[in-house]
């Protein structure tokens, strides 16, 4: 019986944690807890451990492979401005590392102003559009009254 509550207990606790990243090399409070929580989460970088080893090297085909599946991942869901910021953040906290591959980190903020600006004129687009609906339904009211009497 002892045996079958110790099982018990091991396969709970099993099943409970895989909700959660456990990792046993970063703790909780760590600055990148969050950051490696996230890609986990995201399936861009798998958990197939149970330690990160954070301060390990990565290869070029390593990071090229996850970088790749975190690009692919924007394309797919389209990212929206939060997306836009922690990728910022991003490339500006690695931005040695992605220099040392040829990442132009110039070109990359061009081309997420260039999103934001794109953004802002749909916003007025959509406005414009609404404001014509809104003047249509008016006139259409009209017509409706004058065909009515």
């Amino acid at each position: 019986m002892k045996k079958f509550i110790f099982i018990y207990l091991i396969l709970s606790t099993l099943i409970f944690a895989q909700g959660k990243m456990i990792f046993q090399d970063i703790p909780q409070n760590h600055w990148a807890y969050k950051a490696v929580e996230n890609l986990v989460d995201e399936g861009v970088i798998p958990q197939d451990a149970y330690l990160f080893r954070g301060n390990s090297p990565v290869t070029r085909y390593e990071f090229a492979y996850d970088l790749s599946k975190a690009l692919n991942k924007v394309n797919m869901e389209k990212a929206n401005r939060g997306d836009l910021v922690i990728l910022e953040s991003l490339v500006y906290e690695f931005s040695q590392e992605l220099n040392k591959i040829g990442f132009d980190a110039e070109t990359f903020n061009g081309k997420i102003e260039n999103i934001q600006n794109d953004i802002e004129l749909l916003k007025k687009g959509i406005s414009e559009n609404q404001s014509s609906i809104n003047e249509l339904t008016e006139r259409l009211k009209k017509l409706e009254e004058k065909v009515g009497d």
